[in-house]
């Protein structure tokens, strides 16, 4: 694991994670049985889900209070941290092919999010000067834990 991310990835940023998702959640109004995710990044190993992701999944679930858990990231981030019961869902990072946690790996039992592909989208201000671009994934959803909600347009 690279060294700066060490920090990152423990119980007690895991925890102020959640707190922070949880306190934004509430601000927001998302009704409590929608899945909050919780984002890996990079490509994990094996030592680095063991040492970091799973301890920082703890520190999640230890703090978060009345919403589920649920996971993005490699599909071996995404089976490995479901499997130990910090996750109820898995939002798969597909789209990153060069992932060694994606290589020979099974779509974890739980997916409910399987991103697979990026497009650019041109973005302009209110006076229709060009902006530059923006990446959005496409996914496919399988409808399982994966109650959506949307915010009220002001």
């Amino acid at each position: 694991m690279t060294p700066e991310l060490s920090p990152i990835l423990t119980s007690v940023p895991g925890a102020k994670d959640a707190t922070d998702a949880q306190r934004v959640a509430e601000e927001l109004g998302v009704p409590t049985d929608v899945v909050i995710y919780f984002a890996v990044d990079f490509d994990a190993y094996g030592d680095d889900i063991v040492d970091y992701v799973l301890p920082y999944f703890r520190g999640i679930n230890e703090t978060i209070q009345g919403y589920p858990v649920g996971v993005y990231g490699a599909r071996r981030v995404c089976s490995e941290v479901s499997q130990e019961g910090l996750a109820v869902a898995s939002y798969v990072g597909n789209l990153s092919s060069g992932w060694s946690g994606n290589i020979g790996q099974k779509m974890p039992e739980n997916w409910a999010y399987d991103q697979y592909s990026e497009f650019n989208v041109n973005v302009y201000d209110e006076d229709g000067n060009g902006q530059g671009t923006i990446g959005i994934d496409q996914l496919v959803a399988s409808n399982r834990y994966g109650l959506e909600w949307w915010p009220d347009r002001p």
